[in-house]
């Protein structure tokens, strides 16, 4: 199972550099957490259609994942990911 996720990652990455090549715009995905004071960047690099696709995974806020996932998030209280377009300078 885990080698999926890697195989499906790693597309997921070089499918994200052939865009940015191109000079198109890109995404990041921000975790926000309840306790916690500063979001911490999730993923980088990603088109804006990825971007949506991860957010609209239930496992991506703590009021719609799993079991397994809140116990591995839960230290810093609820979170939530949310995307965000990156600024080039």
């Amino acid at each position: 199972m885990n080698e999926m996720k890697n195989i499906s990652i790693i597309r997921s990455i070089n499918y994200s550099r052939s865009h940015q090549q191109r000079g198109d715009t890109m995404y990041e995905i921000i975790r926000c957490y309840e306790k916690r004071h500063a979001p911490r960047v999730v993923r980088r690099g990603l088109t804006k259609e990825q971007a949506i696709h991860h957010c609209c995974d239930p496992e991506t806020a703590s009021l719609s994942a799993s079991e397994e996932v809140k116990r591995a998030e839960m230290l810093e209280g609820s979170w939530f990911d949310f995307y965000r377009k990156v600024i080039e300078d």
